[in-house]
């Protein structure tokens, strides 16, 4: 009895955690009728962890969303694809980049843009957990293809740490 309900409390955690990646066949044209572009102009989409800093941080706050490329730009959007360019969203046409570069830290990957004034780090999932080297190195070329030239970042940026909220909580005295 124990192990069967040990067996079914792993399946929900197991199940719980999983999404399943997104592609362009069956998620680009949710995404692009979202942000308003023509259906066959989506050339990749994935889940990912993003954000946007000054070149000399030494970390850049992520926050999870989805990153998909066209025939001229990198779309990032925070939320899911139901709600894509509700909440956050960054869009870099490849005119407008100075640079990229694939930064490789242990098994992790980031994906870097320079523009005229910040960095934008994109680190590429699978199922919102998982950083997917395969397609990290798909967005490096895909964006490569676009004519944006070679960067050599500095650094892998690490996370920002979430703020931590102290509340003082009064404590009856008898």
């Amino acid at each position: 009895m124990l192990i069967n309900t040990l067996f079914a409390v792993s399946c929900i955690f197991i199940l719980a955690g999983c999404t399943t990646p997104l592609n362009v066949a069956t998620d680009g044209a949710t995404f692009a009728t979202a942000v308003r572009i023509p259906n066959d102009d989506v050339k990749f989409i994935s889940y990912c962890d993003f954000g946007e800093g000054r070149e000399w941080a030494d970390d850049i706050g992520l926050i999870r969303g989805i990153i998909a490329i066209t025939t001229n730009a990198v779309y990032l959007s925070a939320g899911g694809l139901n709600d894509a360019f509700q909440q956050r969203e960054i869009v870099i046409f490849f005119k407008d980049m100075n640079g990229i570069d694939l930064k490789h830290f242990g098994l992790g990957r980031q994906v870097q843009f320079k523009t005229a004034d910040h960095v934008v780090v994109v680190q590429v999932t699978r199922n919102r957990q998982t950083i997917d080297r395969e397609a990290s190195e798909e967005v490096y070329r895909l964006i490569k293809e676009h004519g944006v030239a070679e960067w050599e970042s500095r650094k892998f940026y690490i996370q920002k740490p979430a703020p931590v909220y102290v509340m003082p909580m009064p404590v009856p005295v008898r």
